[in-house]
């Protein structure tokens, strides 16, 4: 048995999973994000300082609603999944109208996940969460420290990211998660606990921890080409991912899949229906799918995905 700093076990074990429901799921990409960060290849477009234009939003929500027409309106959804982009980047009156558009959407007792970030969370849109029924906040923490946001490129501070996960837990869905980044330059392991401890004292009870990669394509992956940046050797970095499933394995949060941890059945079950081969639609542009055997995925592009 290995172990990691401080006399933690970096032996994990397996754990019943909870019952992921009948029926298919529901992904809604909403590609919109104040700004875009360095690293991240997903696909969003920066709607700037404020919301998303209000035409903007408007438009997008009209053309999901037809995308869900022309395919049949389906549903009930076992869980739906609403990610990004920050869908909360949306302003109030649009983000709104996606909650309304979703909420009969959800099957009886369903797990229903809405990703935001620290910087366009707002209690009206706490309070619209919970009672449209959203199950579960996601929020895209990434990092406590500021020197690890500001080499990210993140939106929000240490400080706006303590606030969004205090307002959160007293005004938000009853299921938290949160998401760390791991593998930056001069990240330690206490750090990470530091960082960890605080998000579990604040109520956080699932979190998703993923090893920074240099995505082709994203301002990051060329400033390391450039010779600007360098990160951990990746055996650095996979040590660090060992001591994060250890720690969290020991404060109650056994890992349930390589990056992602949760106390027993606070777990995502729109991931674990991914990851065991069930059926989901996507909806929104670069949204996938998987139906009836076949996968498929819509346009990156806004324009291209409404047009086609």
């Amino acid at each position: 048995m290995g172990t990691g700093g401080k006399g933690i076990s970096l032996e994990t074990k397996t754990r019943p999973l909870p019952d992921l429901g009948g029926g298919p799921s529901l992904y809604v990409h909403v590609p919109f994000c104040r700004s875009k960060c360095g690293y991240c290849d997903f696909y969003s477009l920066p709607a700037g300082p404020g919301s998303a234009p209000g035409k903007t939003g408007k438009a997008f929500l009209e053309n999901l609603e037809k995308e869900w027409a022309l395919l049949g309106e389906p549903g009930p959804f076992a869980t739906i999944y609403v990610g990004g982009g920050t869908p909360t980047v949306l302003d109030s009156p649009n983000f709104f109208r996606l909650l309304d558009f979703l909420a009969p959407l959800l099957a009886r007792r369903g797990e229903w996940t809405v990703e935001a970030n620290p910087e366009s969370l707002d209690p009206e849109k706490l309070q619209a969460m919970k009672e449209a029924g959203v199950t579960r906040l996601s929020l895209g923490i990434q990092s406590l420290r500021e020197e690890d946001l500001a080499f990210l490129g993140r939106a929000h501070d240490s400080r706006k990211a303590r606030e969004a996960l205090d307002l959160a837990r007293r005004q938000g869905p009853e299921g938290l998660s949160a998401d760390l980044i791991l593998g930056l330059p001069g990240q330690e392991e206490e750090d990470l606990e530091e960082e960890i401890h605080f998000l579990l004292e604040r109520g956080v009870e699932h979190l998703s921890f993923y090893i920074l990669t240099l995505e082709e394509g994203t301002p990051l992956q060329e400033r390391a080409r450039r010779g600007e940046v360098s990160l951990p050797a990746p055996a650095a970095q996979a040590r660090l991912l060992l001591f994060v499933r250890a720690f969290l394995a020991s404060r109650g949060l056994p890992p349930y899949e390589i990056s992602n941890a949760a106390i027993p059945g606070r777990e995502c079950r729109h991931n674990l229906r991914y990851w065991l081969g069930g059926e989901y639609l996507g909806l929104g542009p670069s949204a996938a799918s998987f139906t009836a055997g076949k996968r498929r995925k819509n346009l990156s592009h806004l324009g291209g995905w409404a047009a086609a």
